[in-house]
């Protein structure tokens, strides 16, 4: 949680935690930040979907190729106009996420949040959850933008290092 709270601190948006279960990855701990009386709400009985939000981007971009096959394989519904549900485009997109170690979704699950997260690794290096923060659309500058980025790498490198696990090589400082 500090880390967390750090991140939705630093960033004065939304940060959260969430962690992979089977096929379903589900929000794990939600820090808000008091800087907006507006915010991103996420709740723990959320199931956040992996084609739609930036955490399941995230943590899709590194499972094992039969895992994100079968995700892809679908259904993918359209939550929203802007929600990627083209296998295709999709499989374009985690290629860039894995290159650069962070996902961005903009109007996928729902249409004013943008939200970016990057994958978080146990003892053995597999991915199994995500750490993300989100806002509103219409605060992403290109410095808010910039300052999320950063932010959110040091957090997923510290979480990741505080769970005992280990980042693939060339993850943790890219973004």
């Amino acid at each position: 949680m500090p880390a967390l709270q750090a991140l939705a601190q630093s960033t004065g948006e939304t940060a959260h935690m969430s962690l992979l279960l089977g096929t379903i990855l589900r929000p794990l701990a939600v820090f808000d930040s008091a800087v907006h009386s507006t915010r991103v709400s996420i709740e723990d009985t959320d199931m956040l979907p992996f084609h739609a939000t930036s955490s399941g981007l995230a943590v899709l971009a590194f499972q094992p190729d039969r895992f994100t096959a079968k995700i892809i394989a679908g259904p993918l519904p359209a939550l929203t106009p802007l929600t990627e549900t083209d296998p295709a485009r999709l499989r374009q997109k985690l290629a860039v996420i894995r290159a650069k170690g962070i996902a961005e979704s903009a109007g996928g699950f729902e249409t004013e949040v943008h939200s970016f997260a990057v994958p978080l690794f146990g003892a053995l290096g597999q991915c199994s959850g995500a750490v993300a923060v989100a806002g509103l659309t219409s605060r992403m500058s290109e410095s808010q933008i910039h300052l999320i980025r950063t932010s959110l790498l040091h957090a997923g490198a510290q979480i990741t290092q505080l769970w005992g696990g280990t980042a693939p090589p060339g993850i943790a400082h890219q973004g």
